[in-house]
């Protein structure tokens, strides 16, 4: 990969703007909406899942573009995938949160997912980088 340590992939995530990951994300789904439906049934969710899939690549694909990476082409995928997911997926929860539509106690307790996303992330790498160290272990 292009970075050498943290440091440089914080500086990476701070140099890039995720609104218009974000908008893509958002704009898509309208567009899911209007052309398949509200996603009610299993075929309609099946299909704006796969329509939510392509869009996904492709902003991954440029997010891979945007960072310069390079090196093993499925680590830059999911990585940037991860990245564009989470900064879609936390905006959208807040969002949620904080619209005066939504009944109080929805709000309530979107609030409260958005307040524990950055724990729990950090739970999923400290499992991740655990789980990683099996590379370390003779066969």
């Amino acid at each position: 990969m292009k970075f050498l340590h943290k440091n440089k992939l914080t500086k990476m995530a701070k140099d890039i703007d995720f609104k218009p990951y974000i908008d893509s994300i958002q704009t898509t789904i309208k567009d899911i909406s209007t052309a398949i439906g509200l996603e009610t049934t299993t075929p309609e969710i099946e299909r704006a899942r796969l329509v939510l899939q392509l869009r996904l690549q492709r902003l991954s694909e440029n997010l891979i573009g945007a960072l310069g990476l390079r090196g093993d082409p499925n680590i830059s995928f999911m990585l940037c995938q991860s990245f564009i997911c989470c900064a879609w997926s936390t905006f959208i929860i807040k969002a949620k949160s904080v619209d005066k539509r939504r009944p109080c106690e929805d709000r309530k307790i979107m609030k409260e997912i958005v307040e524990g996303l950055e724990e729990a992330y950090r739970e999923i790498i400290r499992q991740s980088t655990e789980y990683g160290k099996i590379y370390d272990r003779k066969p």
